[in-house]
């Protein structure tokens, strides 16, 4: 009985390594961050620091039994804030983007590149060093987006870490809102990593 109780289990572990995933429907909820010790753009304060904008995110993903291909929805808010010398910063921007995802290896493992392009975005930024004082502009054009390389596991729970570059860019801001003198620019980019858990129907 012993031996065929660990049989069983050998034949069960390499189903779920080797056997491919027929899920059709994937979600999952996970944090993420653009990570940055700088910025370009004229909207960061003088002598200020920060690591970079974080936040909550959400797939929603389609997955097809005879394609290694996965499309979906990615919502997304991110947000950072920082104060100097008196003076302070905080923006945020909420993002539906959508996504395009390749299983290079999708079996009880999973790996490949993900991208995502943001379609539907809003965001805000206070900087009390504006012309506008400490009042909040919103961004009339805004892009972001996202390219890197998934990791994870299926236990059926899926937990996986997606790392890469990132970008979010915001300018036209309402009210004219101006930093020395010159259009306020907003540009973060860099490395790009996110954590998430989730499931698959």
């Amino acid at each position: 009985m012993q031996k065929l109780l660990i049989n069983l289990a050998t034949v069960g572990a390499l189903l779920l390594f080797s056997a491919p995933s027929f899920a059709l429907l994937e979600f999952n909820i996970g944090y993420a961050g653009i990570v940055s010790s700088s910025a370009g753009g004229n909207w960061a304060l003088p002598n200020a620091s920060f690591t970079g904008a974080y936040g909550l995110q959400a797939d929603v993903r389609l997955n097809f039994p005879t394609s290694d291909w996965n499309f979906g929805v990615r919502y997304s808010n991110l947000g950072l804030s920082t104060a100097a010398n008196g003076s302070s910063m905080a923006m945020s921007n909420t993002a539906y983007s959508a996504l395009l995802g390749y299983r290079i290896i999708d079996t009880g493992i999973l790996f490949g590149p993900v991208v995502t392009y943001a379609f539907g975005n809003t965001g805000s930024l206070q900087n009390s060093l504006a012309s506008t004082g400490s009042n909040p502009a919103a961004p009339s054009n805004v892009t972001q987006y996202t390219a890197g390389l998934e990791f994870g596991l299926k236990f059926p729970v899926l937990l996986a870490v997606e790392m890469g570059y990132g970008s979010l860019a915001m300018g036209g801001f309402s009210n004219a809102q101006t930093l020395n003198g010159q259009p306020t620019q907003v540009n973060l980019s860099g490395t790009y990593a996110r954590a998430s858990v989730g499931f698959s129907l």
